[in-house]
């Protein structure tokens, strides 16, 4: 919800039928409503770029960016909208990337990838929370899982309306294992929850370390970091070794 009270919603299309034999470009859009839901505007495209059907591949079963992530977050002046996206492009590994709009969605800026560890090529990004602060600053948190399926959360962050970002930021103090997330039934969904200020950030997420794939054990974890002009501070805040807000498993 914008200052203004303008409600926005953003959501995942396709262009084709799902089991095509034809290429499917997924369309990120996005609509807005002044007068709280009894009428929307017409949807604007964010990002065309991803394709759940490359080369046909849906006929066949295969399939592209199955684990779209979506989030949504107004800014500080009316009109201001930033979009994460979290989904593979192609190149087999989920990247997150970010648009920004400044008149409620009409138009938007062109996507900016972020999230990559330096010097970690073959992981993943994914599962993006997107919060503006009081003052403008841009904070994403995010997953990143290894090769070896260790995964952890992370924030980044933008002073300059999303233009650039910062260095991405590890917030959990251990690593979960992705495979207790896929195992067993019913499934975790691995999102995160975050709110910022302009002095820092408090955030909620799911966590196994405490758990294998027998136990199918998951938690979740909270933190607050410290925020400065030039993004999150250094040091994490540990979580309690008592490890959990609520538990599953």
């Amino acid at each position: 919800v914008g200052v203004d009270g303008t409600v926005s919603v953003v959501w995942q299309g396709q262009t084709q039928a799902l089991f095509s034999d034809v290429d499917n470009p997924q369309l990120i859009q996005v609509a807005s409503s002044t007068d709280h839901g009894q009428t929307w505007s017409a949807a604007s495209t964010v990002d065309a770029s991803y394709n759940m059907c490359p080369n046909g591949g849906c006929a066949g079963g295969q399939f592209g960016p199955q684990n779209l992530h979506l989030s949504i977050t107004a800014g500080q002046k009316a009109g201001d909208l930033a979009v994460a996206v979290g989904a593979r492009r192609g190149e087999g590994f989920t990247r997150i990337a970010v648009s920004i709009s400044h008149d409620n969605g009409k138009t938007w800026s062109s996507r900016v990838e972020i999230g990559r560890v330096a010097g970690q090529l073959d992981h993943s990004q994914h599962s993006p929370q997107v919060f503006v602060t009081p003052g403008g600053m841009i904070v994403v948190a995010y997953y990143d899982t290894g090769p070896d399926g260790s995964e952890n959360l992370y924030v980044t962050t933008s002073s300059d309306g999303g233009a650039t970002y910062s260095a991405p930021q590890r917030i959990s103090n251990e690593s979960s294992n992705n495979a207790v997330f896929t195992s067993g039934f019913p499934t975790s969904d691995e999102t995160a929850g975050l709110v910022a200020t302009n002095s820092g950030i408090d955030m909620a997420w799911v966590d196994s370390r405490r758990g294998d794939t027998s136990s199918d054990k998951t938690d979740i974890e909270f933190a607050s970091q410290a925020l400065t002009s030039a993004g999150v501070a250094a040091t994490t805040i540990a979580v309690p070794a008592t490890g959990a807000v609520a538990q599953r498993g």
